[in-house]
Formats: structure tokens, sequence, C-alpha cells
């Protein structure tokens, strides 16, 4: 296991599945927008858009959630931008971090918005 560090999130990323916290360090502000990014994640991932990745649980509140692990984007040769626009997604970044191949398909991964 390891932990990733966000402004707004922790996430611990496990072999098959990456558990995402509101991140406590920064301040209460801060730890709110990580409680609102999950909640906003739980929202998207029921509107079955196949180019998320997928959510497996998530608890109450926003205080954590459970995500399938996509693996991260290397070497391939994407145009995130133009994916935004055909997929839908409104809240991603546009940054390679933000997706991930998931089954050897491009998905996001961080689609929260704050």
């Amino acid at each position: 296991m390891e932990i990733d560090q966000g402004c707004h999130r922790w996430v611990m990323i496990f072999n098959k599945i990456v558990i995402k916290f509101p991140n406590p360090t920064y301040s209460i502000k801060w730890f709110i927008k990580g409680i609102k990014g999950n909640v906003q994640e739980t929202r998207l991932s029921k509107t079955k858009n196949k180019n998320l990745c997928p959510i497996l649980f998530s608890f109450p509140l926003g205080l954590f959630l459970i995500m399938r692990k996509a693996k991260l984007l290397t070497n391939e040769k994407v145009d995130i931008n133009n994916f935004i626009k055909i997929s839908n997604i409104t809240t991603a970044e546009g940054k390679r971090d933000s997706f991930g191949l998931l089954n050897n398909k491009l998905v996001c991964i961080d689609y929260e918005n704050q």
C-alpha cells in the first residue's frame, strides 16, 4: 500500500482499489472540499458514464470512497482534452494524472472539481 496526498484528499493505493479520504492537514476548509469532492464523485459515478472510473462503495457524508484502481498513464499518447470533450466530463482537470487505464480503456480517475 502507498499513500498519495493532494490538496483536498488523501488516496490509499492498494493492488485493485484506491480509497479516497478528505485531507485534514491543511485546514477545515480544505477538509470540507475533500468531503465535497467525494460526494461529487459518488454522484457523478451514478450517472453510468463509462468514461469515469467506477466507485465501488461510498461511505455516507463523503468521509471516504472506494474506487477501482486504474493504471496511471505513462507513455500512452492520448488527447486528454478531446477525451474530456467527447466523454462529457465537465469536472476533470485536463492533466495526465487525472486519468488512467482500466482494462486497457482510458477513464477519468479524479473527477471532483472544487
